[in-house]
């Protein structure tokens, strides 16, 4: 008489950031002596190496891996840690519940000890929320290790410099043909060549990256900016830029006092700045105007830009000489609309007695209320996942309605914060705040003000 062994698909997952325990092989060898350890046929392990556990769609393998327990006939899913499957605790959810248990699929956590059965509500709702905290544990923990790391010396950021590996250690040390290598790239800088100059000159000499390419201008550049090779590791400090996507470069500030083997020296580092800094060019003027993005043509009702040369404002058909549009003078239409601001700032108390801002904070406590009530009917296995999903997403509706129609009104009818940048006659920070209010406004025949929103 024969006797039917249940088949099983394994999953392992590392982010390459887990201890020796979380390891591929040490997830692979569990789920395997298992198996075999309980008469189970594995028809396959998916295994995702270094990838993050809250990117669902850069994990290929997972993906294959839910495809296969809903296509082929799966008995039993094994995982040496439950928080393998994901570290959102909806993803965790959705495939315990939706995909395992929907095809009463048992689940087994087999370092965990979970599992022989399908799941009840609340050991989901538990695995769940574990596999979320874990993430968020994890990270931090993650990040303070790599701290504690580089200030004791290891080199512990993305890719080494040209010029060092890593000992065994984790520290830097110099590769003896690189290091020669970027001693004649400052050299040579200091001569005055450029940077494209430096690389033709070295690709003649036939030196490469460590990759076996070609030396770049570009790869040039980045090793002139780098203090690390002055025997400290440094760390670049950047600042974004207002109203600009440029992110300036503040400096280099030492990550740890422990030194390496240096390549140059400090004094080389920094007459190479220096030359740097007088060949840079000098930064285009920022040229700021008021309404760009926010006023529109009376004629075309296309956006209207500004023109520093000019000091006025005209439209995009103007510009291409497809319509007689007017412009108007920038001066004019700025002080047109402060005047346009500060009369809505003066009626503002009577607007505000029309908002229903009292009501509307009542809807939301009470949404927020059943929301958490939902949440722990869930918890303890009083709804199933089916019910908590609709049930969750009815209110988050509801409260996403309450607030859009609140902010509608209120845009047409109330100017909060405006008082402040009026007073201190801060341009650019009542720019944003009217692009962020997605203000349109135009002018009529008498240079009036009119918001067309």
């Amino acid at each position: 008489m024969s006797t039917y062994k249940k088949i099983g698909v394994g999953y392992a997952r590392t982010s390459g950031l887990s201890n020796p325990k979380e390891s591929i092989p040490n997830q692979i060898s569990t789920i395997t002596n298992y198996c075999k350890k309980n008469g189970i046929i594995l028809l396959d392990i998916f295994v995702d190496e270094a990838k993050t556990g809250t990117k669902v769609e850069n994990r290929d393998e997972y993906i294959r891996f839910k495809e296969t327990i809903q296509t082929q006939p799966i008995d039993i899913v094994l995982v040496s840690f439950s928080n393998r499957l994901g570290r959102e605790s909806f993803e965790v959810a959705m495939i315990l519940d939706r995909i395992i248990n929907k095809k009463q699929i048992e689940f087994i956590s087999i370092t965990e000890g979970i599992g022989g059965r399908q799941l009840s509500p609340l050991e989901i709702a538990t695995l769940s929320v574990h596999a979320e905290s874990e993430n968020t544990a994890r990270r931090r923990v993650t990040q303070e290790a790599r701290d504690i790391a580089i200030r004791n010396g290891i080199f512990a950021y993305g890719s080494v410099p040209f010029g060092y590996t890593k000992d065994l250690n984790g520290f830097l040390v110099t590769i003896t043909e690189e290091a020669v290598i970027v001693r004649k790239i400052f050299e040579k800088y200091l001569e005055n060549k450029s940077t494209p100059k430096i690389a033709s000159e070295l690709i003649e000499e036939g030196h490469k990256k460590s990759d076996g390419e070609p030396l770049t201008a570009n790869h040039i550049r980045k090793i002139l900016d780098n203090k690390t090779y002055t025997g400290i590791i440094y760390r670049k400090t950047r600042l974004e830029k207002p109203f600009s996507k440029v992110r300036i470069q503040l400096g280099n500030e030492p990550a740890t006092k422990i030194q390496h083997q240096a390549i140059i020296s400090e004094e080389v580092f920094e007459l190479a700045q220096q030359i740097k800094q007088k060949r840079k060019k000098p930064e285009k003027k920022y040229r700021f105007h008021f309404l760009s993005k926010i006023l529109y043509c009376p004629i075309c009702n296309s956006l209207m830009y500004g023109d520093y040369r000019r000091n006025r404002y005209e439209c995009k058909q103007r510009r291409q000489g497809k319509y007689k549009c007017p412009f108007i003078n920038k001066p004019e239409v700025d002080s047109a609309v402060m005047d346009f601001l500060k009369s809505l700032e003066n009626s503002q108390e009577t607007v505000e007695k029309q908002l229903k801002t009292e009501s509307k904070t009542k809807d939301n406590e009470r949404l927020i209320y059943l929301k958490e009530q939902n949440q722990k009917k869930f918890a303890t296995g009083k709804i199933n996942f089916e019910s908590y999903l609709k049930t969750d997403n009815d209110i988050s509706r509801k409260l996403q309605d309450i607030n859009l129609n609140f902010v509608r009104n209120q845009s047409r009818v109330t100017i909060d914060n405006i008082s402040e940048f009026i007073a201190k006659d801060n341009l650019e920070e009542l720019h944003l705040w009217m692009l962020k209010k997605k203000w349109k406004l135009t002018y009529d025949s008498n240079s009036q003000i009119v918001k067309l929103n």
